[in-house]
């Protein structure tokens, strides 16, 4: 997978988590999130992409 297809998976999974720590009024960081996925393996985002629903 490319930097850019992983770039853009990644900000995917975060637009879709956001609202829904804001709805459950937890504390949420973007930027932490970003660098935690930005490491994984191609295998490793798909999985968490599927379980985000994208």
């Amino acid at each position: 997978m490319r930097n850019e297809e992983k770039s853009a998976l990644i900000q995917a999974g975060i637009a879709r988590m956001r609202p829904a720590a804001r709805k459950q009024r937890k504390r949420f960081d973007g930027g932490d999130l970003f660098l935690a996925l930005a490491f994984r393996t191609d295998d490793q985002l798909k999985s968490i992409a599927r379980a985000c629903g994208l």
